[in-house]
């Protein structure tokens, strides 16, 4: 099974000059947790609520400074018709929670989040569950 269809294709996107104090407005306004930094139509990052917390109230970058100061360099990305396994294996191997989808021509799909993976794993832990107790065993 390839990720495409687990992909949420409606992304927030922001430009890398964008204030951060706008590019927070949009995700609450949006009711979003992050947002995808893109040139044109390519990935370059994304942004999190948390990354938006940590560096304004902790480390006291101020929100007029462009999202580029808290995107990463190089963002994980992965196209949209990589296999499940190989998308969770990317996940686990960067550490990152979110990947940015591309299609074949580098644009920028959509995002695959851990916590879109949580119903499709429950649904399979489901079903193994259920081959479980419907075992019989053969009689010797």
């Amino acid at each position: 099974m390839s990720i495409s269809p687990l992909v949420t294709p409606l992304v927030v996107s922001v430009t890398p000059t964008m204030p951060i104090r706008q590019a927070a407005r949009w995700m609450k306004s949006r009711r979003v947790g992050c947002v995808a930094v893109v040139e044109g139509e390519e990935p370059v990052g994304l942004v999190t609520d948390r990354d938006i917390a940590l560096a304004c109230g902790v480390h006291g970058v101020s929100p007029e400074e462009p999202v580029s100061r808290l995107t990463t360099h190089e963002p994980v990305t992965v196209l949209e018709s990589v296999p499940l396994p190989e998308a969770i294996a990317t996940m686990a191997r960067t550490g990152v929670r979110r990947l940015m989808v591309t299609d074949a021509s580098g644009r920028l799909a959509g995002l695959l989040s851990a916590d879109d993976l949580i119903p499709l794993l429950g649904e399979e832990l489901s079903a193994l569950g259920e081959t479980v107790r419907s075992y019989r065993p053969t009689p010797l």
